[in-house]
């Protein structure tokens, strides 16, 4: 919380605990929008394409070409196949990695955990920024089950599978990525029984993008898991009870009032009974939080299924791509990390674990300009592949 007058802000939740200008990070996908800039500290970017690439993959989109200047350059390319670790060799360890909403796009979340854990210094960060599903385009599709993250972690999944695939293009409300973010949380917005309205069938679609995928394995970036704050930690208690992930959580903060995101800061830690314990005070923190209103009774309206609900403004979902997953992916990547899209100020109210935090988070109008810019050219690639 921010504190007296002429106190200094809060740090914004994706960085608590976390020194910018004393500490050495790496950050994933930032795009034209930054977390942490070079000048505010020793902080280097992983992405899935070169600078150059990003620039060119963007250059004809109207809403990016006045930024394509601002595209950050991009110190780590992690091509298809490889890993991050693998990627930045010798010259870890760092102390902390901020990756904002890059944790739903992946084909194997603890794979990928352990992959960042040996690019951290013994005690070091991983900032999650992850959309809750209740506030999303995956508001209809089931919650990631402990049994997926093991099936993905003993696949070793470098891709989404058939499976993820299928579930996200067969089971999102919108494929641009717009919902109604303000009405879900008042509960003036339905989406019950709400599927994709740009195609005809979303079961066929979805199938033929996976006969697609078969033919032509190129990467095609989904929502591979869908999460609540309780899910998540639900699965990362299970991660560590299996001696699979070694992370305790520093910092937790569940989805603010008309937010759609929420915040989850993990510390490097090989003490599983510290590491569990940090869980169950998450979700004793958990239980505190603001609880969406019920959606009203009824019919769904004829124009929920055209993308989204009548008498309400439509607001940015969960479309971005998420950079240096340990695949090539392919598209734009992670720039603004959905600090809630189209609204201004929405807090975050959240507790450091082992230690003191919580704050609200501006979000500039840049950030908001780099999240809409997502939707349009993700919707756009999802429609051309909804059509194959």
């Amino acid at each position: 919380m921010n504190g007296a007058t002429g106190s200094a802000p809060a740090p914004s939740p994706a960085l608590q605990f976390i020194d910018v200008a004393g500490m050495r990070g790496l950050e994933i996908g930032p795009l034209a929008s930054p977390r942490v800039k070079k000048s505010d500290g020793s902080v280097f970017y992983v992405d899935h394409c070169t600078t150059e690439e990003l620039r060119a993959s963007y250059a004809a989109n109207s809403l990016m070409r006045p930024h394509l200047d601002e595209i950050v350059e991009v110190d780590y390319v992690v091509r298809d196949g490889s890993s991050i670790s693998a990627t930045v060799g010798a010259d870890g360890p760092f102390d902390y990695v901020i990756a904002s909403h890059v944790l739903e796009h992946l084909a194997d979340p603890i794979g990928w955990l352990e992959d960042v854990r040996h690019v951290l210094a013994p005690d070091g960060l991983v900032s999650l920024v992850v959309p809750d599903k209740r506030f999303s385009f995956d508001i209809n599709r089931s919650l990631t089950r402990p049994s997926d993250w093991v099936d993905w972690y003993m696949r070793g999944l470098e891709a989404p599978s058939f499976g993820q695939l299928f579930d996200f293009f067969s089971g999102v409300t919108t494929i641009d990525g717009t919902v109604d973010i303000l009405g879900l949380w008042a509960g003036t917005a339905d989406y019950t029984g709400v599927r994709r309205g740009d195609v005809p069938d979303p079961d066929a679609s979805a199938f033929a993008v996976c006969l697609q995928y078969k033919e032509v394995p190129s990467y095609i970036d989904v929502h591979t898991g869908v999460y609540t704050p309780g899910s998540l930690l639900s699965l990362l208690g299970l991660a560590v009870r299996l001696d699979l992930v070694r992370f305790e959580v520093a910092y937790f903060a569940p989805t603010g009032r008309d937010s759609l995101e929420f915040h989850m800061t993990l510390r490097a830690c090989p003490d599983r009974e510290r590491a569990l314990a940090s869980v169950a005070a998450a979700r004793e923190l958990l239980a505190q939080a603001p609880e969406p209103t019920p959606a009203r009774v009824g019919p769904v309206a004829p124009e929920v299924v055209a993308g989204g609900p009548a008498g309400g403004p439509l607001q940015a979902g969960n479309g971005e791509m998420a950079g240096g997953a340990g695949a090539a992916q392919a598209g734009a990547g992670d720039g603004a990390g959905e600090a809630g899209a189209g609204q201004t100020g929405a807090g975050e109210a959240g507790a450091g674990l082992t230690g003191t935090g919580g704050g609200a988070m501006e979000v500039s109008r840049l950030e908001r300009e780099m999240v809409l810019l997502k939707r349009s050219v993700l919707g756009w690639a999802r429609r051309v592949l909804a059509r194959l």
